[in-house]
């Protein structure tokens, strides 16, 4: 210490000194306080780091027992984890929640992954889409499809590119019976260069746009690999909407060639292919094509069931074949055989006996065969159509029995045509006043539309029976009130003129 200094605390009082050396001492004692915090502090903070180690180092465990698929284990490290929650940072909570979440849906914990779901849904980070993988498919799985619609198609947004998520979309859509929506993603996918969805693609078409149907089942077809069900399925279909076009007839054609190479002709699934090529033939007019195929039918479902209504329509439609081809003499024991079968299955009153019965009747008046027994038989069950169409076909008794009986089971629209051809019956043998008489009842059934042609018919009968003052009064009035309708009238001339 230097001499002044000393002279210094010579000038010091006693009380001025200790007041110093208490100063001197309580700074020395802050100072060691601030380094003491300085320590701890640092100290603090090393510890926090190897706690987020730590943690993060446990995470990276639950994460590689996840990726082993052992999520028994991991569910119990996350559980330990738990413990240590407030030790988090913000970046290990998200991906505690998301491990969590990976753990409940492996284990089929929906419900605890829904309940987890709101913690990660607003949050940004690594894993998010895989978080709604997993979403989607848990509310799949428990038929909460429109939550899994939502969640999806939030998915897709995030990667418009993914093929796969369409598909997945295209499947939920069929789920919520949603089929032209369904089409649309599977079409966008397939657009996408997933060519192997061709099928499900010209499968949903049908029902969103005939046309696209068309194209890509053409295009489906052609293919090398191909599923035989829906081969089969979509030729059909294909067939089906090209009618009328003549194209629909090599495809069912095709239809049933592959059928009686995968089936073999003693199958249902054949039968119905060569029915259905056959209802396409005779659409055509191509009869004996058709007649071949009805046969080939007819023993096919006669193998399989015996004698049934398959049997029975296939045995009719040869015969109208036939008929068609004006060979009635040789349609008319498909029609018996057929007759036959109905009787059995179906009793006489049923309208397709029936039909067969007036057909049957029809070929034997053609053919100057006794006809009578089936007149009979539809006398006693025949509709009134039926039996109107039967009257056009005989003559006298005969023909005013069927129309008295057709009137029996007559509308009161179809009595007015059944009235009409019985009035010409009456003329025809001779009949005139009844004929006059059902004619005038007539003009009380129909509109003004139909006057003049009845009142032209009643001067006609006049004609008929040598009346001609009558019958000319009667054509003047048709002439009349078919000028006044505005209705063609030069036949009505024509008629006066030969007067």
């Amino acid at each position: 210490m230097s001499d002044s200094d000393d002279s210094l605390n010579d000038s010091l009082k006693p009380s001025q000194l200790r007041r110093l050396e208490a100063e001197f001492e309580t700074n020395k004692l802050g100072s060691n306080k601030y380094n003491t915090y300085r320590l701890s502090y640092s100290s603090e903070e090393k510890d926090n780091h190897q706690t987020f180690r730590i943690i993060e180092s446990q995470l990276k465990q639950v994460q590689d027992l996840v990726e082993v698929n052992d999520y028994t284990s991991a569910n119990k490290q996350l559980q330990s984890l738990s413990q240590q929650k407030q030790n988090f940072s913000d970046k290990d909570q998200i991906y505690y929640h998301y491990l969590q979440a990976c753990v409940f849906y492996n284990l089929d914990q929906y419900q605890q992954l829904f309940n987890q779901a709101p913690k990660l849904l607003n949050k940004s980070f690594e894993q998010f889409d895989h978080l709604l993988e997993m979403l989607v498919d848990a509310y799949i799985k428990t038929n909460k499809l429109q939550q899994a619609l939502d969640l999806l198609l939030q998915l897709i947004n995030r990667n418009q590119l993914n093929n796969d998520y369409q598909v997945q979309l295209g499947e939920l859509y069929l789920k919520l019976n949603k089929p032209q929506q369904a089409f649309y993603s599977y079409l966008h996918a397939f657009n996408n260069g997933m060519s192997d969805l061709l099928e499900i693609v010209t499968e949903l078409s049908h029902s969103v746009n005939i046309q696209q149907f068309i194209l890509f089942a053409k295009e489906y077809i052609q293919q090398d690999e191909k599923n035989p069900v829906k081969y089969s399925k979509i030729l059909q279909l294909l067939a089906k909407e090209l009618y009328p076009d003549r194209q629909c007839l090599l495809y069912q054609d095709q239809v049933c060639q592959f059928m009686v190479q995968s089936n073999g002709l003693r199958n249902q699934e054949t039968f119905l292919a060569v029915v259905n090529y056959a209802e396409l033939l005779l659409n055509f007019e191509q009869y004996e094509d058709a007649y071949n195929n009805f046969d080939t039918a007819a023993q096919i479902t006669l193998q399989i069931s015996g004698q049934t209504k398959e049997y029975m329509v296939c045995l009719y439609k040869q015969g109208f074949c036939l008929k068609k081809m004006n060979h009635l003499k040789e349609a008319l024991p498909f029609l018996e055989k057929s007759y036959s079968v109905a009787s059995h299955i179906l009793g006489h009153a049923h309208q397709f006996t029936q039909r067969l019965i007036f057909n049957m009747a029809f070929m034997r008046i053609q053919l100057s065969q006794d006809y009578k027994n089936y007149v009979n038989l539809l006398l006693v069950n025949g509709d009134s159509l039926l039996l109107n169409e039967l009257g056009t076909l005989l003559s006298g008794e005969s023909a005013l029995q069927c129309y008295e009986k057709a009137l029996e089971r007559a509308t009161k629209e179809q009595s007015i045509i059944i009235n009409l051809n019985l009035g010409q019956c009456y003329t025809s043998i001779k009949d005139y006043q009844r004929a006059i008489n059902i004619y005038t009842q007539l003009k009380q059934m129909v509109d003004v539309s139909g006057q003049a042609d009845l009142e032209l018919k009643i001067g006609q009968v006049y004609k008929a029976c040598g009346k001609l003052r009558e019958a000319m009064f009667h054509m003047k009035k048709a002439l009349t009130q078919a000028n006044s309708q505005g209705q063609d009238s030069q036949h009505i001339l024509n008629e006066i003129n030969q007067i």
